[in-house]
C-alpha cells in the first residue's frame, strides 16, 4: 500500500514542468495566431468575435489556433463546432470570461491545452458559468483538455456524453482575485464512456468530481479517476447512477461530508487511495459512503481520521460489496467506527483490514469496528461476513497527551 507522500511525489513529478509551446519557436505556417484576427491582449474589450473568426480559419486550414501570453476578455462564450487544437503559451495566456462560459466544445477531435481560464464576475448560474463545456446533445468523441488551470467560475469542466475524453493536469482551486468560489471541479454527465480524469489538482467549495446519469439518459461507464489530488468541501468524488468506475491512486483530503460517495452505482473499484477528513468537530464526515450499490470493491486504501470520522458506510440495499486490505487510522476523535452497515444490506465481505487507533492517557478512546443500525457493536448476526481483520493499539507518548499530535507515531 502506498502512502500519501508517495502519491504526492508522483503527482509533483508529473505536474512540475508545464510544457512551453512558444509561437516564436514554431513554424508560423502550422499555426493561426489570434493576434492576426483583431485580438488585442490586455485591452479589456470583448475578444470573443475575433476568437471565433480565428477558430473558423484554423479549423478550415487544419492548423492549430495559437493564443500568445496576455489577458483576453470574453463577454460571450466561444463555440467550437469543428475539430481543432487550441494552444496557449502557458498560464500567462489568461482567458477571462465575464459572467459567461469560456469555451463550448460541440465537435469531436478537439484539444485545448496550456492556458489559464479565470472568471471575473459572481454568478449563481452554475450551468452557464463554466470554464469548458463539452456538449451538443449527441455523443462527442476524443476530447483532450490538458495543462489547463481554471478558477473563478462555478463549474470547471462539464462533460456530457463524452466518449474517450481525457482531462489531464487540470489545476482548479480557490483564488483571491476572483469573486466566485468554484463549486464543481469536473462534472461528467450522461452517457460518457471510457473517459480519463488523470493527474489533476482540484480544490473547490462543492464537489471535486461529480459523475452522474442525466435524467432519462444512459449512465456513465468505464470512467477512470487516477493520480489526482482532490479537495471538495462537500464531496471529493460523487458517483450517481453509473457503472464500472475506477478510482485509484488519488489523494482525497479535507472533504467536508464524504471523501467518496457512491449512490446507485455498480462495479465501482476504489483502490489504493489516501482519504482523510478536515479538522472539523461536526462528526458528519465519512471516508466512503455507499448506497443502493452492488459489487463494489474497496481495497488497499489508507483512511486517516482527524476528527469524527466514520470510515466506510454501506447502506440502503447495497449488497455483494467487498472491503479488503484497507488501513483505517483513528487518531484522536471519539465515537468513530470503521465499517457501518444498516439493516438492509447483505452479502458484503469485510476481510483483512487493519484498524489502528491511539489510546492517549488523558483522552482514552474506544472506536468500534462496526455500527449496526444505531448500536455500536463488535459484530452481530447480520448477513455480512467479517473475517481476518486486525486491531492495532498505539499508546501515546508520556509527553504531549490530550488532542496533541506532537510526538505521535502518525503515518505520513
Amino acid at each position: 500500500m502506498i502512502n500519501k507522500n508517495q502519491i504526492l511525489l508522483l503527482f509533483g513529478i508529473m505536474c512540475a514542468t508545464l510544457p512551453y509551446y512558444g509561437y516564436a519557436n514554431s513554424k508560423q505556417g502550422d499555426f493561426v495566431n489570434v493576434l492576426d484576427y483583431g485580438v488585442i491582449p490586455n485591452d479589456q474589450l470583448n475578444d470573443a468575435p475575433a476568437f471565433q473568426a480565428a477558430i473558423d480559419v484554423a479549423a478550415v486550414s487544419g492548423r492549430t489556433l495559437y493564443i500568445p501570453k496576455g489577458n483576453y476578455h470574453l463577454d460571450t462564450t466561444v463555440v467550437i463546432n469543428t475539430p481543432i487544437t487550441i494552444l496557449g503559451d502557458g498560464f500567462n495566456t489568461t482567458i477571462r470570461p465575464r459572467n459567461c462560459g469560456a469555451f463550448a466544445i460541440e465537435a469531436a477531435q478537439v484539444k485545448i491545452e496550456n492556458l489559464f481560464i479565470l472568471g471575473e464576475k459572481e454568478s449563481t448560474n452554475t450551468e452557464d458559468y463554466f470554464g469548458i463545456r463539452v456538449s451538443n446533445g449527441n455523443t462527442i468523441r476524443n476530447i483532450t483538455i490538458r495543462d489547463v488551470r481554471i478558477d473563478g467560475v462555478a463549474t470547471g469542466i462539464y462533460l456530457h456524453k463524452a466518449w474517450y475524453a481525457t482531462v489531464d493536469n487540470l489545476t482548479m482551486e480557490h483564488n483571491a482575485l476572483a469573486n466566485v468560489v468554484p463549486y464543481t471541479g469536473i462534472h461528467l454527465q450522461g452517457n460518457s464512456v471510457n473517459t480519463r480524469l488523470i493527474n489533476n489538482q482540484i480544490n473547490v467549495a462543492g464537489d471535486a468530481i461529480n459523475i452522474e446519469r442525466a435524467e432519462g439518459g444512459s449512465q456513465p461507464e468505464g470512467i477512470m479517476i487516477t493520480n489526482n489530488l482532490l479537495v471538495g468541501r462537500r464531496f471529493g468524488v460523487w458517483i450517481k447512477r453509473s457503472l464500472s468506475i475506477h478510482i485509484s491512486n488519488n489523494v482525497i483530503d479535507l472533504c467536508g461530508e464524504q471523501g467518496i460517495r457512491i449512490d446507485t452505482a455498480n462495479g465501482v473499484l476504489i483502490n489504493n487511495n489516501w482519504i482523510s477528513n478536515r479538522d472539523a468537530a461536526d462528526n458528519i464526515f465519512e471516508a466512503i459512503n455507499i448506497k443502493h450499490s452492488i459489487a463494489c470493491m474497496i481495497s488497499n486504501n489508507n483512511i486517516q481520521n482527524r476528527s469524527g470520522l466514520r470510515g466506510i458506510s454501506i447502506k440502503n440495499g447495497s449488497n455483494g460489496n467487498v472491503i479488503t486490505n484497507n488501513t483505517f487510522t483513528q487518531r484522536y476523535a471519539q465515537g468513530a467506527y470503521f465499517i457501518g452497515f444498516d439493516t438492509n444490506t447483505q452479502k458484503n465481505i469485510v476481510s483483512d483490514n487493519i484498524l489502528r487507533w491511539f489510546e492517549c492517557f488523558s483522552a482514552p478512546i474506544s472506536p468500534d469496528w462496526f455500527l449496526e443500525g444505531t448500536e455500536s457493536v463488535k459484530y452481530s448476526a447480520s448477513p455480512n461476513l467479517l473475517e481476518e481483520n486486525e486491531d492495532i493499539v498505539v499508546v501515546c507518548p508520556p509527553e504531549g497527551g490530550g488532542g496533541s499530535l506532537e510526538g505521535w507515531p502518525i503515518e505520513q
